[in-house]
């Protein structure tokens, strides 16, 4: 799973930020085990709105950002979308990144206080890899970089499901989910080394709560049975006893040659 990009939020759409520190799993999932920020937007704003934003700034720092959002509210109808574009050269030899994020959302309300939600999101991010200087290296030469061909680049998709149902006057079944898969693809040329796999994870949290009061005193009880899964696929390593020199490997029986002589990366899937 990714951490989430804040840009995609657009600020005018927030109802309220909630820090709940502290484990939070029976609510949240099993991923909030330190904590939670909760950003709530607001889910029966149906005016529409776009905004535009452009950005930039020293050693080629360049970005945009464009946000959209609106409804249709006699069929209680809300829809979403954003995209967000960044890139610099940075202030090291080969300290740039290109990165692209996109996602968007289509969100039903009903009369009886049920809904259903999904979201899409898309990232693609390409980062250049310095390495670490000496101590020497780092007080005659700060800008320079320790490798000339390091880098990575990194991109995932997911969508996720957010519903709650009406099950009688005071029940409710939520169910909520995310799939995503992340792909990475590592190269580090000046040691003719590469990895590249993918990691498909997945997370179904059905959840039953029941608010019925008991006497004279207000009562939520919830019951939750989350299924998280992580599953990768594909992670090359050095062939037994060799350590490439001038090869990348990027999948198992695919090499590219990187000039002088060859080595070899194996893997399995």
């Amino acid at each position: 799973m990714e951490a989430p990009n804040l840009a995609r939020i657009p600020l005018d759409g927030v109802k309220r930020v909630e820090v709940i520190p502290g484990p939070s799993s029976v609510l949240y999932g099993a991923g909030a085990v330190a904590g939670v920020i909760n950003v709530t937007t607001d889910t029966h704003d149906y005016s529409r709105k776009t905004k535009v934003a452009l950005r930039g700034g020293s050693y080629g720092t360049l970005g945009a950002n464009v946000q959209t959002r609106g409804g249709v509210e006699e069929e209680g109808l809300l829809y979403s979308a954003a995209y967000d574009y960044g890139r610099s050269d940075g202030d090291r030899d080969r300290t740039g990144y290109d990165l692209h994020s996109l996602v968007s959302g289509l969100r039903k309300n009903f009369e009886n206080g049920s809904h259903v939600g999904f979201k899409v999101n898309y990232s693609d991010a390409f980062y250049e890899m310095p390495g670490a200087l000496t101590a020497s290296q780092w007080k005659h030469h700060p800008h320079r970089a320790a490798y000339s061909d390091d880098w990575c680049r990194l991109w995932n998709y997911g969508v996720s499901l957010d519903s709650k149902m009406r099950l009688a006057e005071d029940q409710w079944l939520y169910l909520d989910g995310v799939f995503s898969q992340k792909h990475r693809k590592s190269c580090w040329g000046d040691y003719g080394y590469a990895n590249e796999y993918d990691l498909y994870g997945y997370q179904l949290s059905p959840r039953y709560v029941n608010e019925k009061a008991i006497g004279e005193y207000d009562n939520k009880f919830t019951q939750i049975r989350p299924l998280p899964g992580d599953r990768p696929f594909g992670i090359p390593q050095p062939a037994s006893g060799v350590r490439p020199r001038t090869v990348c490997a990027l999948r198992p029986g695919r090499v590219l040659p990187h000039g002088g002589a060859v080595r070899a990366c194996g893997g399995a899937r």
